[in-house]
C-alpha cells in the first residue's frame, strides 16, 4: 500500500474546502460547557425509545431463527399484530425527536422501515412516511446534526451507543430481508447496483474500473454478513481500494457503480483509522458524497418505488456491514461481543461538562487562584462543587480541599511555591493488586498526601482504600478510557493545582518532583518522548494551572469529543502542532493555543522500557541517574511475533509484588536490592543517544499522503509554535 493514501487527497479538494469549517465558526456559546460537548447518546430522553428498539430487535431475532411455513394460522396473525404494534409506536414518535436526537431518530426511522416491511398487508402509515421522510443517511444522518460538519458526523455516529442497535438491526436484516427481496424490490432494481456485469454488452466498465474483481475480493461468499476488509483476501481488497487509480474521476465511477464507490470509501475510512488517522476526516467526507450520489441516483431510476435503505439491506455490495467494522475500529474494539478497549471515548462522562471546561475569564484567573490564601481557595473549592455536582467532580475537590488544610503549609517549599497534586489511573484487578506497591513508592518520597488514585471500577477502589491512608483521595469512577486522564487534568488545573499524571506502569526510581518543579518556571507543560524517535509520550505529564494549559486541554477535550477514532497521544501531540492529525488545507488547522513546553530528559532521567524497538525505546548513560523507568505494560501482553523478548514479561511483578525489594527503602536503589532488577534495567539500555530522532510516522514516508510534508514544514515554521518549545 506505499501510495495508497495519496490517492484520495486528489479527490475533490475544492468541493471539500467549501463543505468545510474551522471551529471557530461554529456557532456554539462559550457560556454553555454542554454544547460544546453535546449528548451524542441523548442519555436524557424522556420516552423509552431504547427499550422499544430492544424489544423490536427481540422480536426480530426470534424472526430470523423461525421457519414461517411451520407457523400456525393463529400464531401468523399473531405476529402480524406485532409488527403492527410496531409500525404504530415507531410511525407516531414525537416531533421533536429528529431535532434533539438525531442519531436515535435515524435508527427509530430504520426500524419503522423494517416494521413496515414485516407487516403483511400496506399500511397508511408506512406509505405516508415513506412519502413524507425516506429514509436518507446523507441527510439525516451525516449532514451536520448537532452543528457537526459532513466528515466528522459519521464518525461521531460509529462512536455512539445508536451504533450498537443500527449493529444489531443490520446483522438481521442481512439475514431476515433477502425474504422480502419480491416484496422490497418488485421492479428488480437491485440488481442494477450490484455491478456484476458492464453495462450494454461492453467488454469492460467505461472508467476501467473492474467493479466484478473488486466485489469478489470483498464479498467473495454467499453469506451475507461475510466481508473482507483486512482477513483473509482483505489484503487484496484493501489493496485494490486503495490502489492511487481507485479515485480516478471518482464522479465516474460513482456513476457507473456508486456502491462499489461508496464500499472503496468505507474501507478507505477503515485502514485510515489503523495507520494513518489523519485521513479520517477526508476519507469520510467521500464516503457522505458517496453516499449522497447513491441516493441521488436513486431517486432517478427508481421514481420512488424503492427506499435506498432497501438497495443497501438487499445489495451484494456489503455497505451496511463495512459501517459495522469501521465502528468496531472507532470504538477500540475487537468485535462487539468484546468491551471496549482503554482507547475507546464514550460519550458518557464522570464529569459534567461545566466541571471540565472554563471560559476565557475563569482560565484568566487561574494564576492568581494557584497563589490565592487558603481562605480563598477553599471557598473557590466549596463554591465550584455547590449545586448539582458529579460525583467524581464532588470528590476531587474534597481531596483537594483536605491538601491545602492538612498539608499545604509544610509542603509548598517542596514543590517551588506552588500547589501541585500527582495522579495515576487504572481499573481491572490485573492492575489494582499492584496499588498497594505503587502507593509504597510514592509514600517512600514523601508524595502520598498529593497523591490522587482516579479507580475506574470496584476493583481498584477497593484496593486503593484498603491501601492509600487518605480515604478522600481514591476518586471513584465509571468510564473505563483513557480520555479520562485529561479530563482529571483539566478539573484540577481549572481548581488552581498544577498536576503530574503518572501512567500506572511508571516505577519511581528517585524523587521526580524536585528536577520537575526546578524546570516548571520556564514552561507550562513537561512532558517526555521516545529514546529514538519524536513521537511524545503521555505517561509522564506535568501541566502548571495556567490558562494556556486550561485551554490547550479544553480543545484536547473537544477534539476527541469529535474525533473519537484518534489516539489519546497522537492527539495531544497533534494539538502541541507535532504531528498531523487532519489535512489543515481542507479542514482547518486545529493547533491553536500551545503552551509553552519542554521535553524531560528523555534519555538518562525519565525512560522507558524496550518492548518493540531497540531503536526507538529505552535509555542510555547510568542507572543512579534514572528518576522514573516507564516500563510500558499498559495492556498486560505483546505482539509476540514484533515484541523484542518474542513473549510478554511482567514487570509489575517484578517491580511492585517482589519480596526482595523494600519500596520503602529509598536509600538503597532497587537495582542494589535485587540483581533481577538491575538486569531488566540493564537489558534495555542503549550504548550511546541517537544521533537522529526518527520522525513519528506509523508508515513509510514513500506512503504518506503528498501533502503530508508541505504540512509538516508549514506547521513547523509557525512563528507561535516556534515560541511554544523551551530547550531545558
Amino acid at each position: 500500500m506505499r501510495n495508497a493514501f495519496c490517492a484520495i487527497c486528489v479527490i475533490f479538494p475544492r468541493l471539500a474546502a467549501a463543505h468545510t469549517k474551522t471551529s471557530d465558526e461554529v456557532n456554539y456559546s462559550h457560556s454553555r460547557p454542554d454544547l460544546l460537548l453535546p449528548d451524542y447518546d441523548c442519555q436524557g430522553l424522556d420516552i423509552p425509545l431504547v427499550e422499544d428498539i430492544l424489544r423490536f430487535t427481540s422480536r426480530l431475532n426470534t424472526l430470523a431463527w423461525t421457519d414461517a411455513s411451520e407457523l400456525t394460522h393463529d400464531q401468523a396473525l399473531a405476529e402480524q399484530e406485532h409488527w403492527l404494534g410496531f409500525v404504530q409506536l415507531f410511525a407516531t414518535l414525537p416531533g421533536w425527536l429528529h431535532s434533539d436526537c438525531p442519531f436515535g431518530f435515524v435508527v427509530a426511522k430504520i426500524v419503522l422501515w423494517a416494521a413496515c416491511v414485516l407487516v403483511a398487508t400496506p399500511q397508511e402509515l408506512c406509505e405516508a412516511d415513506k412519502r413524507m421522510t425516506p429514509i436518507l443517511l446523507s441527510r439525516q444522518l451525516l449532514q451536520g446534526p448537532y452543528g457537526l460538519r459532513h466528515y466528522e458526523a459519521l464518525p461521531v455516529f460509529m462512536n455512539s451507543r445508536w451504533l450498537r442497535f443500527f449493529s444489531d438491526l443490520v446483522v438481521l436484516f442481512r439475514h431476515v430481508m433477502p425474504r422480502y427481496r419480491e416484496q422490497l424490490d418488485p421492479d428488480g432494481i437491485v440488481a442494477q447496483f450490484d455491478c456484476a456485469e458492464p453495462p450494454n454488452g461492453a467488454d469492460e466498465w467505461e472508467s476501467g474500473w473492474d467493479w466484478r474483481d473488486y466485489m469478489e475480493k470483498i464479498a467473495p461468499h454467499e453469506n451475507p454478513m461475510a466481508f473482507n476488509t483486512f482477513g483473509n483476501k482483505g489484503e487484496d481488497s484493501a489493496e485494490f481500494a486503495l490502489n492511487p487509480k481507485a479515485f480516478n474521476n471518482m464522479p465516474g465511477k460513482a456513476a457507473e457503480c456508486s456502491l462499489g464507490t461508496l464500499s472503496m470509501a468505507i474501507q478507505q475510512m477503515a485502514v485510515s483509522m489503523k495507520l494513518l488517522s489523519e485521513q479520517v476526516p477526508m476519507t469520510s467526507w467521500v464516503a457522505h458524497k458517496s453516499m449522497e450520489f447513491f441516493e441521488q441516483q436513486v431517486f432517478s431510476i427508481s421514481d420512488r418505488r424503492i427506499e435506498h435503505f432497501s438497495i443497501l439491506a438487499l445489495s451484494r455490495w456489503p455497505v451496511l456491514p463495512m459501517l459495522l467494522e469501521v465502528a468496531i475500529i472507532c470504538q477500540a474494539r475487537t468485535n462487539w461481543e468484546d468491551t471496549t478497549g482503554y482507547q475507546h471515548k464514550p460519550y458518557r462522562l464522570d464529569f459534567r461538562p461545566e466541571e471540565l471546561l472554563s471560559s476565557p475569564a475563569e482560565r484568566a484567573d487561574l494564576e492568581k487562584l494557584a497563589q490565592a490564601p487558603w481562605d480563598d481557595l477553599t471557598y473557590v473549592l466549596r463554591q465550584q462543587r455547590s449545586g448539582r455536582p458529579s460525583q467524581a467532580f464532588r470528590q476531587v475537590t474534597r481531596a483537594l480541599e483536605r491538601y491545602v488544610h492538612d498539608f499545604e503549609e509544610w509542603d509548598r517549599d517542596v514543590v517551588a511555591g506552588r500547589r501541585l497534586m500527582i495522579f495515576t489511573m487504572l481499573y481491572g484487578w490485573r492492575l489494582a493488586k499492584y496499588l498497594p506497591g505503587w502507593l509504597r513508592r510514592i509514600a517512600a518520597f514523601g508524595h502520598l498526601q498529593r497523591t490522587l488514585v482516579f479507580c475506574l471500577d470496584d476493583d481498584s477502589l477497593q484496593v486503593c482504600k484498603e491501601s492509600h491512608r487518605l480515604l478522600e483521595f481514591c476518586i471513584k469512577g465509571e468510564e473505563k478510557t483513557t480520555s479520562n486522564k485529561f479530563h482529571l487534568m483539566s478539573t484540577i488545573i481549572n481548581a488552581g493545582f498544577d498536576v503530574l499524571y503518572l501512567d500506572f506502569d511508571t516505577l519511581l526510581m528517585k524523587d521526580p518532583v524536585p528536577p520537575i518543579m526546578r524546570e516548571s518556571g520556564k514552561a507550562e507543560l513537561l512532558l517526555t518522548r521516545d529514546f529514538g524517535g519524536e513521537c511524545i509520550n503521555i505517561g509522564v505529564v506535568y501541566m502548571k494551572s495556567h490558562a494556556d494549559t486550561a485551554r490547550f486541554l479544553q480543545d484536547l477535550i473537544r477534539w476527541l469529543w469529535v474525533h473519537p477514532y484518534e489516539f489519546c497521544q497522537k492527539a495531544f501531540a497533534g494539538l502541541m502542532g507535532l504531528e498531523d492529525i487532519t489535512w489543515n488545507e481542507v479542514f482547518g488547522d486545529p493547533v491553536k493555543h500551545v503552551p509553552r513546553w519542554a521535553f524531560l530528559d528523555s534519555a538518562n532521567s525519565f525512560v522507558t522500557s524496550t518492548i518493540y524497538s531497540k531503536e526507538l525505546q529505552g535509555w542510555t548513560g547510568e542507572l543512579e541517574n534514572i528518576i522514573i523507568y516507564h516500563f510500558l505494560d499498559g495492556a498486560g501482553g505483546v505482539e509476540q511475533n514484533y515484541a523484542v523478548e518474542g513473549r510478554y514479561v511482567n514487570l509489575f511483578e517484578l517491580f511492585y509484588d517482589n519480596s526482595k525489594l523494600n519500596l520503602d527503602d529509598i536509600r538503597l536503589p532497587l537495582y542494589e536490592q535485587d540483581e533481577e532488577v538491575r538486569q531488566q534495567l540493564m537489558s534495555t539500555r542503549q550504548e550511546t543517544a541517537p544521533v537522529e530522532l526518527r520522525a513519528c510516522s506509523a508508515i513509510e514516508e514513500s506512503a504518506e499522503p503528498k501533502w503530508k510534508k508541505r504540512q509538516r514544514q508549514n506547521t513547523l515554521d509557525r512563528p507561535d509554535i516556534q515560541a511554544s518549545r523551551v530547550i531545558l
